[in-house]
Formats: structure tokens, sequence, C-alpha cells
């Protein structure tokens, strides 16, 4: 076998016996598997093949934010120094242990953020107060809403399918789908129930997009925007309401995009309404003029 990587095998090539015929071959040998094979009757059955599984390397900046099937994790500091937060990018990119496998292991690639640590200590320090459990509310009538950025759904669509708070939900809105009008998705592939509903927005730029998946009955879609991506839809039940899901593209003025957000709100039918959109806008931050926030107050939202 003749690998792409000179240094692939090369230990091997150079103690073949085919060396010097196969100067550039690593030899690969039949490997002989023998297993009971259970039916009617029970018997032994062998197997001989050339065990060879493909495989490739890929930095671990392209590898955050996946779901790996198996990965070999190679630690030596020789090869490159990790930087803060690699490891724990790395070694969390499979579901269970038995599928981590790594190499050189050496605590010293290990790095914690100054930038990280300092967050996480003003976020335990101005978390939000505690609440009931997600989705304990039993009352008749309840609409249970969740809202998530998944940076790329289709990336994402093995962690969705797996997460059983997500399917308890009646409403789940997406922001960053990165979905085009070619792409296939039904909300099967997702983990949903066949009969639920799916509406989204096309993306406009590199990453945006919008998606709502519902159970509701009878829900349906009242308008699509045309300029950003956001989407209106008709929720009925014992409060019925118009949900708006939308995104804020970080190169779009919040001045352009609030006036544009009403001019869209003022299209919709009367009652109430409810926007779940990724806005862009730090809410927690102590300064600063927050313009959505108080034109959305200034408007009767809470």
């Amino acid at each position: 076998m003749s690998f792409d990587h000179p240094d692939v095998g090369a230990q091997s090539a150079k103690n073949s016996q085919y060396h010097l015929a196969y100067p550039n071959a690593t030899p690969i040998f039949r490997a002989k598997a023998t297993f009971p094979v259970h039916g009617k009757s029970t018997f032994q059955a062998s197997r001989m093949q050339f065990p060879l599984t493909l495989a490739w390397g890929v930095t671990i900046h392209k590898v955050q934010g996946f779901t790996l099937p198996e990965i070999v994790v190679d630690m030596d500091v020789k090869k490159g120094r990790f930087n803060a937060g690699q490891a724990y990018v790395a070694l969390s990119r499979v579901k269970s242990m038995n599928k981590l496998h790594i190499l050189n292991y050496n605590r010293k690639q290990i790095h914690l953020s100054a930038d990280v640590a300092a967050e996480m200590e003003w976020l335990l320090a101005n978390c939000l107060p505690s609440e009931a459990p997600i989705f304990t509310l039993a009352e008749e009538g309840n609409t249970h809403v969740i809202h998530l950025n998944v940076a790329n759904i289709k990336r994402a669509s093995v962690d969705v399918a797996s997460d059983t708070i997500i399917h308890k939900a009646d409403i789940v809105c997406f922001n960053e789908t990165h979905l085009c009008s070619t792409d296939n998705l039904t909300p099967h592939m997702l983990g949903f129930l066949a009969s639920s509903m799916m509406f989204w927005h096309d993306r406009s730029t590199q990453g945006g997009g919008v998606m709502v998946v519902t159970t509701v009955p009878g829900a349906y879609l009242i308008k699509k925007s045309t300029d950003f991506e956001r989407l209106a839809l008709h929720i009925p039940g014992k409060i019925a309401f118009t949900l708006v899901s939308a995104y804020r593209p970080p190169n779009k003025t919040m001045s352009v995009f609030i006036e544009s957000l009403f001019i869209f709100l003022s299209q919709l039918p009367e009652g109430r309404s409810c926007i779940l959109d990724d806005f862009n806008e730090d809410l927690l931050l102590q300064s600063g003029s927050k313009p959505l926030q108080k034109t959305l107050t200034n408007h009767g939202f809470t």
C-alpha cells in the first residue's frame, strides 16, 4: 500500500522484506478472523481481509463544534503547542470515552484562558435567579418554546436529534441555520415527529438563516421578510399569538434592523406577538444605550 504522506507506514516499509522491490510501499498483511454463525445450526466461519480503515487528519480548529464517531488526539508538544482551550475542544469531540484515543499525553498541553476564567466568575456572580425546572408547568394551554443559535443546523443535527429537552417543546426556533433553498432537511432528520411542521428562511449572508419547528396543530406561516432573515407564524391555542423568529447579522446596523423589524410587525395581524431573535445586543452590559431593548419596551414588549 502506498500512502499520500511519506511518513505514514515509513517504519513498516523500511523493515519490510519487500523494501528493495517496493521502496515506497507499506506491507499490509491479510488478517484472519473466526467467529460463530448461529442459525438452524451453529458453525464456525472464517474471514480473511486486509485490515484497512479510512481515516483523516484534521486540525483542532477545524473540528470545533463537530461531534465525531471516534478520534485520535496527539498531544506531542514537538508537533505543536496547544493554545488555551484547544485541549478541551480536541478531547470533547466524542460522546464516550472508549471512542477517544490519546497519544503522547502531556498535562502541560492543557491551558486555561484567563479571559474565560474571568468571564465564568462574572457569570456565576451575575447569573439569573434559579427558576423551576424546564417544562414542569403542566397547566393545560401552556405553550413551551425553545430558542437556539445552532451555527449550522445540518452540522448540529446529531446533537439536536439526541437532545430530549428540545423535543419536549411545542415550538423550537433555530437561528444561524446556514440553510439555503437547495438544502434538503426534514423534521425526522432532527429527531422530531414526521408530523411536525417546519418553516425556514434562507440565509442571506455566509451565516444567518432562521427556522421554526412546531407540533402545535393548526400553526401556519403568516409572512416572510424580504430584507432580513425573519418569518412570522400564527400559533393557535388557549391564548393564540403571532411568533416572530428573526436574525440580525452583525454587519447590519441596529438602526436599520429596528426600522425594518417594526415595518414587518406593522404588517402582521393585531394581537399578541412573541419575538425570538438573535439580536446581537448585549442586555447584560451595565452601561450602553441598548437601543433595541428600549424600542421594544416602548412598544409594549416585556
